[in-house]
């Protein structure tokens, strides 16, 4: 009985007898006699070995089966650490020995977690609960912006330490457990991120993204060609502007991408979903199409434009549509058609750098070339005109409606904010900073802006032309076709008159008028320094000057000169 009996159930046993705790004493003063003689740990384990029922020395047991029961004085093992974040798969426990200890017990969060032989002074606990690595943020999926695949990036996955656990150890003998250690906190470190894996539409099925952002899937659902051509009708280079936009429409399924970090033994928290697919094939080679009439339909080839160009040969004043084809290498992609129209003009005045024109559609004024500083050459863009005349640095137009002036350019000599606003005009003509106009009422003259030559003190009476020059400006008169000029005369070129000739036209330029005579059809120069600007020969029905100047013969040839360095600089024949 006694040998089948062992510590405290002994005692208590002996004590229903009546011999009292005299056994348990005897084994208690034997096993402290072994303790303290050379080799006390196995001399220990013999003196229990001998009260126990056939029990091995240095033996391990279950945490289930030792004994929470203190074993009679086993103190508490010393020195007890867990690790905190040092090792990525467990944490590790380390005691120092007990002396007349035959095993040991460890503990995680007050439960037994692994009995250990006298030998045993560490514990790596993989159990405990492993570190985690949260879902890549950032996550974007290229859609249709790519064309070799859907790329992929995101910030870097972030891995945190395992959970905090409590750890002590207590000693064991003969299965008796003894006093536990003061309690210790240990974690598993954090995980390290090795790569990431990505998954498309399912979310179980992963594949390898790769050991960092980004990452290119080239088995993505592809998108198609979406081809945009765009027609600007340019009406101040009378060219019809050609553009091309290649876009990606999307499949009818897009994939849904996420993606997570893996480390050598498991996988992070996913990321949330995005959408993204494979843009449609690019084009190589481009050509314009353009219709034969104002119809979506009929093309042919604009052979001269490659690419993105211009079509610099338009039907002038009637629609025409545009299309263009582009190769992807595979096949042919059409746009849709579009439609331009380019304007045609009914008249064009030129100033100092600058042209303006009336459009026949509309009676609308365009401006265009190179502008003054500060100054501004747009016409109104609401006002219709039934005439146009351009000066040195600005342009008036008469209204269609009711024949009052609209100015525009240069205002620094007033001539835009000094017109006679609500007269209604017959003609206008503009000059350097100053404009006359005759008046439909009278046919008198009306003059403003500028006059630091007197070049808006105009005479009295009738006239059926003005020309208003640099610093001066000519008339004929109605009643006898005579020329009077005022302003500046320093080289002649404007004689105050009346003249003895008369004349069909006029025009006061730079530092030189020509005129027109009634009798003869030719062109008369007046003032001006050195030789005529070109040589008049024949008969002529229109002139104009400002820094150059120009005369159109009665067969339509057109004659000019001045600034480009001699007699018949310019002879060409009008269409």
């Amino acid at each position: 009985m006694i040998t089948a009996l062992r510590g405290g159930l002994l005692c208590a046993v002996m004590m229903s007898t009546g011999t009292g705790c005299l056994v348990q004493r005897i084994l208690e003063e034997t096993r402290d006699k072994n303790l303290t003689t050379t080799g006390a740990s196995s001399s220990a384990a013999a003196s229990v070995s001998a009260f126990s029922s056939g029990g091995s020395a240095g033996s391990s047991t279950s945490a289930s089966s030792a004994s929470s029961v203190s074993s009679g004085g086993l103190p508490a093992p010393t020195n007890v650490l867990a690790s905190q974040g040092t090792h990525e798969g467990w944490v590790r426990v380390t005691w120092a020995a007990v002396a007349g200890a035959d095993g040991y017990t460890v503990l995680r969060d007050g439960t037994g977690i692994a009995d250990l032989p006298a030998t045993a002074l560490t514990q790596d606990d993989v159990m405990a609960d492993a570190g985690t690595v949260a879902a890549p943020t950032d996550f974007t999926a290229s859609a249709g912006t790519r064309t070799d695949g859907v790329n992929l990036t995101w910030t870097a996955a972030v891995a945190s330490a395992g959970t905090q656990h409590q750890y002590s150890v207590a000693a064991t003998l003969g299965g008796v457990r003894g006093s536990t250690s003061v309690p210790t906190m240990g974690f598993r470190g954090a995980p390290t991120v090795t790569g990431y894996e990505f998954t498309r539409d399912d979310g179980a099925n992963w594949q390898s993204a790769g050991p960092a952002s980004p990452f290119l899937d080239q088995s993505g659902p592809s998108g198609s060609l979406d081809l945009i051509a765009t027609s600007t009708p340019d009406d101040k280079r009378s060219i019809v502007i050609l553009a091309t936009t290649q876009m990606s429409s999307p499949p009818a399924a897009m994939a849904v991408y996420r993606v997570r970090g893996v480390t050598a033994v498991a996988s992070g928290a996913a990321s949330s979903g995005v959408s993204g697919y494979v843009g449609g094939v690019r084009a190589t080679s481009f050509r314009w199409q353009r219709s034969s009439g104002d119809a979506d339909g009929v093309y042919a080839d604009l052979v001269t434009v490659a690419g993105d160009w211009f079509d610099d040969l338009p039907a002038m004043g009637v629609g025409r549509y545009y299309r263009v084809v582009a190769n992807t290498g595979a096949a042919d992609v059409t746009s849709a058609a579009v439609r331009a129209v380019v304007a045609e003009y009914s008249a064009l005045s030129s100033g100092m750098s600058f042209v303006c024109g009336l459009r026949a559609n509309d009676a609308k004024a365009v401006c265009w070339g190179s502008q003054a500083p500060g100054v501004v050459m747009d016409a109104p863009a609401n006002e219709v005109f039934a005439t146009l005349a351009s000066g040195w640095h600005g342009a008036c137009g008469l209204r269609a409606s009711n024949r009052t002036p609209v100015c525009w350019g240069d205002d620094t000599q007033g001539l835009i904010t000094l017109r006679p606003a609500e007269t209604p005009l017959s003609s206008i003509s503009v000059g350097a900073g100053h404009a006359c106009g005759i008046r439909q009422a009278d046919n008198t003259l009306t003059c403003w802006g500028g006059n630091g030559q007197g070049q808006t003190d105009a005479p009295g009476g009738a006239f059926r032309l003005v020309s208003a020059g640099n610093l001066a400006t000519c008339a004929i008169r109605q009643s006898d076709d005579k020329l009077l000029c005022w302003g500046w005369n320093a080289s002649g070129q404007a004689p105050p008159g009346p003249s003895v000739e008369s004349y069909t036209d006029v025009a006061c330029g730079n530092s030189m008028t020509l005129a027109i005579r009634s009798t003869t059809q030719a062109v008369e120069f007046i003032g001006g320094f050195g030789d005529p600007p070109f040589a008049a020969v024949g008969s002529f029905k229109k002139v104009a000057a400002l820094s150059e100047m120009c005369a159109v013969g009665l067969d339509d040839t057109l004659r000019c000169g001045g600034n480009c360095g001699g007699p018949n600089c310019v002879t060409v024949q009008l269409v």
